[in-house]
């Protein structure tokens, strides 16, 4: 302690002799240039900190659309907002809406590169709705990609879904209510997302498992 005191000492007389601004300044930075340095990094963080905390927007959910008439024309993204507003949750974010996978119709034809992608975003649990036709709806469905709607809505929802829901018979022989079946009169379609009947399903992997759940059953209770 009296060793740094000392030290102290030394360096302000040795500041106080010199003779210009300019030396006192080269001075000053010579001798406080490591914890001004390691001020300005702690700064630096704290202000991309905050940065991020305030201008960054969280996803709340994320629905992946395979084969949309993306290409085509361009759905209408606001329609998620609307449906997710009904629910009784009140998630700052966005809910993000991917339409760019595409798997083909004939048997064996596959795009293994979609595949691999939608494998990938099921294993990271980055799709919470997930939406496609039926035959590509039932490859997954089948490898229990999907969570049991009986089990995860209540009676009341699922009374009133009863006409849609979507049936997949599993190699072991039973039969689970995976998916609700959305029809030309759908909000997909009505969207412009789809010009056919599709197969929509909450992701078993999913991170965002409630958010997904409270959405599907605020469109079912509030559909027309």
């Amino acid at each position: 302690m009296n060793r740094w005191l000392d030290q102290l000492e030394k360096d302000r007389k040795q500041f106080k002799e010199l003779p210009d601004k300019k030396s006192k300044l080269t001075f000053l930075y010579d001798y406080y240039k490591v914890p001004i340095i390691i001020a300005l990094i702690v700064i630096f963080l704290l202000v991309s900190f905050i940065f991020r905390s305030v201008f960054t927007v969280p996803v709340k959910m994320r629905a992946v659309l395979v084969n949309s008439d993306s290409l085509v024309v361009e759905g209408d993204e606001s329609v998620f907002e609307e449906i997710y507003g009904l629910t009784d949750r009140r998630d700052r974010g966005k809910i993000d809406v991917r339409t760019d996978l595409f798997l083909s119709e004939e048997e064996g034809r596959e795009d293994m590169s979609s595949l691999e992608v939608l494998s990938a975003l099921f294993t990271l649990g980055e799709v919470d709705l997930y939406v496609s036709d039926p035959a590509h709806f039932d490859s997954f469905a089948k490898q229990d990609a999907f969570a049991d709607l009986s089990v995860l809505l209540d009676e009341e929802t699922l009374e009133k879904a009863k006409e849609d829901l979507y049936t997949v018979t599993k190699d072991d022989g039973t039969s689970v209510p995976f998916g609700i079946l959305l029809k030309e009169d759908s909000f997909l379609q009505k969207a412009g997302y789809y010009h056919h009947d599709v197969v929509l399903g909450i992701a078993a992997s999913g991170e965002h498992m409630e958010e997904a759940s409270a959405f599907l059953k605020a469109y079912l209770l509030n559909r027309k």
